[in-house]
């Protein structure tokens, strides 16, 4: 497939969203059906999901499961901490206080592997689970990244978004990222966060 046949496609699937023609599922199984199609480095699955899409998974969503998380109010779910590697240099931390479906999450500053996202969550309770808090998808590393095994719950990632704390240590992480040299080689994930401002966060739900 040419590169101008994927700019046409991408584009028609972006101008089928916008106007209504098509639902969001049906635009990432799309996207997710041409990602498969070429030869790239099949290492994230959402790698094709814009930004402004991503924010589509929290809008007037109501709660799944009925765990801690029904009682969570727009405040914190996590903190910021520091710890220190084997070579004795800090390192800063978020970590969740409040349950998800299956654990509490962890999020590392400059994760030796970005993938699934920058940045994303790994399993406490679960070590071989990781986040990526943008689409909800739970992984399960054991299995590879090329397809998620859950999602997170709607309302919990919703919490985690309107976490100021947690906002801030992603941005932070975000920026940290792009002056790391990984970019080069993690350009799809980049594609998602939208290449003009990948620091841009999805916004607070109510």
């Amino acid at each position: 497939m040419t590169s101008r046949a994927i700019d046409d496609f991408i584009f028609s699937c972006d101008l089928s969203f916008d106007y209504g023609l098509i639902d969001i599922e049906t635009y990432q199984f799309r996207q997710i059906s041409l990602y498969d199609l070429l030869d790239v480095d099949k290492n994230v699955i959402g790698d094709f999901i814009p930004n402004y899409i991503v924010e589509e998974f929290y809008k007037g969503q109501e709660n799944e499961g009925d765990n801690e998380v029904g009682n969570l109010i727009d405040g914190q779910i996590g903190k910021r901490e520091m710890t220190k590697d084997s070579k004795n240099n800090l390192l800063y931390l978020y970590k969740t206080t409040t349950k998800g479906k299956h654990c509490n999450w962890v999020f590392h500053e400059l994760d030796a592997d970005p993938r699934p996202s920058v940045p994303h969550g790994h399993g406490v309770e679960v070590g071989h689970y990781k986040l990526d808090p943008y689409c909800r998808f739970i992984y399960n590393v054991k299995n590879g990244l090329d397809k998620w095994v859950d999602k997170e719950d709607k309302k919990y990632i919703k919490a985690l978004w309107n976490d100021n704390e947690f906002r801030y240590w992603t941005l932070w992480s975000i920026k940290e990222f792009m002056k790391s040299g990984q970019v080069g080689r993690n350009y799809n994930w980049l594609r998602i966060r939208g290449i003009v401002n990948p620091t841009k966060l999805p916004r607070k739900r109510k």
